[in-house]
């Protein structure tokens, strides 16, 4: 089971404070700073810290939300609603849903309706290096148990 015990975003440029609260929560609940699963945008930062960034590219968030989903649908997701940002996090969670659009040349597809989504992202980034594995020499994340189709599980 994991618990989202805190939460925390920052849209500014400062990576030493960015850094400094990681280091931060990593003291205050115990976890090392390999298991961090960084921003797609903070490879550099991610390979200082001996940690891993979570892949980019087309389909790549789908995989993450399909973990989480997973989790949600398994009870092995956990908000601790006293935790600082933990309901800001779940509100946008649910906040977050697929909207159909047309795509040149492929027809309607459906796609992230995304705004103001940091917070869920770091959620799909730590299921991202809680369910993964080493294969080789690449960190995948095992296949998820439920995939939710057109729409995101309810939370």
């Amino acid at each position: 089971v994991a618990v989202i015990r805190e939460a925390w975003s920052y849209s500014g440029w400062d990576r030493d404070l960015i850094e400094t609260k990681r280091r931060l929560m990593s003291q205050k609940y115990n976890i090392p700073m390999w298991r961090w699963g960084y921003d797609p945008m903070q490879t550099e930062a991610a390979e200082l810290a001996g940690a891993m960034a979570v892949k980019s590219g087309a389909g790549s968030r789908f995989g993450r939300v399909d973990l989480v989903s997973s989790r949600i649908a398994n009870g092995t997701l956990k908000f601790d609603f006293k935790g600082e940002g933990v309901r800001d996090t779940f509100l946008q969670m649910r906040r977050i849903h697929m909207v159909k659009r047309l795509v040149s040349g492929h027809g309607e597809q459906y796609d992230y309706s995304r705004t103001e989504d940091d917070l869920a992202a770091g959620v799909e980034n730590a299921c991202w290096v809680i369910d993964g594995q080493l294969i080789g020499n690449i960190w995948r994340p095992k296949q998820p148990k439920v995939r939710w189709g057109k729409q995101m599980v309810q939370v």
